[in-house]
């Protein structure tokens, strides 16, 4: 078999990047049928690009096209190293609550896992622990040979504070242990081999952000904030964190980019449409725009991430769209060359204290 890189660029319009921005350059096979071997996910537009790219490298229909991909380890901040079992971090945070950072978390994650990619999701948010209930999971994990069993739901590998103590108990932790019990959720847990974990970061930029910066080795931030300015003076407060810690970041996701009528699919505004332009001046890419969804939010409150509960709906799409985009975005990100870390630090697993 002979392998060359393609004669053309190839740009993919559905996960809006560039072949020739991708940090492992694309490997084209000239065996029949040809076949392109990517690093970031197609399945939800493989048929698509499988023509787009017949058309940009004039080929005929009687020259079918194969797309493959293959996951690398990405560079994550600073000197820190990827981890062994997990290939890359990706944290979703939002330094306003209440802006649906946890619901689009899951739906990622979701998305990713159906693409047949290997996905675990970290509910980072220690005081308001979402993720068991947007995934309908009511049973707690297991300790076993000193690590948290991470629960299985919609092809998640999931690990909560939520899975961990009763959902009625508050926990009245100060920082320290707060970010204490965060690693041990990070590197303590028993997580099957990984190509992404999604970290679905707390609000602010506490006790737990700082501790996720400065130990945990982020591939990539991806910000979610709502079209208002006091969410967006907050997601300013979080870039500037974010980029002094050397984090870096892929994007911005606009959620709440106004209302999807039940009737007419048409995407009515409520809130003002030039927001992201201030992000931009950062220098922050919009990733994507998700509007208010009635399909989204009865999803949610079945317990079922939208694009498992209805994958044709507009919004799951989309979703699907916005999932590949940031893994796309990550895929041109420069590879890891460094010595994989074992974290051999390991902490003493403890079972919760509440108070």
């Amino acid at each position: 078999m002979i392998n060359t890189t393609p004669e053309r660029n190839i740009i993919d319009t559905f996960a809006q990047i560039s072949w020739q921005d991708l940090s492992i350059k694309t490997i084209q096979s000239t065996q029949c049928p040809t076949t392109f071997t990517v690093n970031y996910p197609t399945y939800h537009h493989r048929c698509n690009l499988s023509q787009q790219i017949q058309k940009q490298l004039g080929l005929t229909q009687s020259q079918p096209v194969t797309i493959r991909t293959q996951i690398e380890r990405h560079k994550p901040q600073g000197m820190l190293q990827p981890l062994k079992k997990i290939k890359n971090i990706i944290a979703i945070c939002a330094n306003k609550g209440g802006v649906g950072k946890s619901t689009i978390a899951t739906n990622i994650a979701a998305s990713l896992a159906q693409g047949g990619h290997t996905v675990g999701l970290l509910d980072a948010d220690l005081y308001g622990p979402n993720q068991p209930e947007l995934l309908g999971i009511n049973s707690k994990a297991l300790i076993e040979n000193n690590q948290y069993q991470p629960i299985q739901s919609h092809g998640i590998s999931l690990m909560s504070m939520g899975v961990l103590v009763d959902e009625k108990t508050p926990l009245v932790w100060r920082g320290p242990m707060a970010s204490n019990y965060f690693q041990q959720m990070v590197f303590n847990t028993n997580w099957p081999a990984l190509d992404y974990l999604i970290l679905d970061c707390p609000p602010g930029t506490g006790d737990i952000l700082l501790t996720m910066t400065q130990k945990v080795p982020i591939a990539g931030v991806v910000l979610v904030h709502t079209p208002q300015c006091l969410s967006i003076s907050d997601a300013i407060k979080g870039i500037h964190m974010l980029r002094k810690m050397q984090v870096p970041i892929l994007g911005a996701i606009e959620n709440m980019a106004g209302f999807r009528c039940v009737h007419c699919d048409q995407i009515n505004h409520i809130f003002p449409e030039t927001m992201a332009d201030q992000l931009q001046k950062l220098q922050i890419e919009q990733i994507n725009q998700i509007p208010l969804s009635k399909a989204l939010v009865d999803s949610s409150e079945m317990g079922k991430p939208l694009v498992c509960n209805l994958p044709n709906d507009s919004t799951s799409l989309l979703i699907h769209q916005i999932a590949t985009q940031i893994a796309a975005r990550l895929a041109c990100r420069p590879i890891s060359t460094r010595n994989i870390s074992t974290h051999t630090k390991q902490q003493t697993t403890e079972s919760i204290t509440t108070s």
